[in-house]
């Protein structure tokens, strides 16, 4: 299953009201990463392997992918182009020399991203025409 194709998923379950939209699921997405902090904190003071916790944290990420789905949604966002936008961003700060670090302006700028996305779907636009002439 593709990131798309989760969302459109994830969409179909979401039962919360319009008036609430980007709200809601941001205060569930800090509960639900509250949750999975919590089981990583538990997993560290009780000396839990982390394969015995494997399948309860795989389940409050799935909990957490769910509140970040339908908050894209509700921002007319696709989980496919945040994915895109923040390997660009890593990509462009790993190229600086900027990966460690911390704040959001580590070197890149607004323009710079939106310029790395165009090229990206041109590539992408190119390569798909190559695809259909075969």
């Amino acid at each position: 299953m593709d990131l798309n194709q989760y969302q459109e998923l994830a969409r179909s379950t979401a039962i919360y009201p319009t008036e609430h939209r980007i709200v809601y699921p941001a205060l569930g997405l800090a509960g639900e990463a509250g949750e999975v902090a919590e089981k990583i904190k538990k997993m560290l003071r009780d000396g839990t392997p982390e394969e015995d916790v494997q399948v309860a944290l795989s389940k409050e990420l799935g909990d957490v992918l769910w509140y970040i789905a339908n908050m894209a949604s509700d921002m007319g966002l696709s989980l496919s182009d945040i994915a895109e936008i923040n390997v660009l961003k890593l990509a462009n700060r790993e190229k600086k020399g900027l990966l460690q670090g911390s704040g959001d302006d580590r070197g890149e700028s607004e323009n710079q991203l939106s310029e790395l996305q165009k090229k990206l779907s041109k590539d992408r636009a190119n390569l798909t025409g190559l695809g259909d002439s075969q």
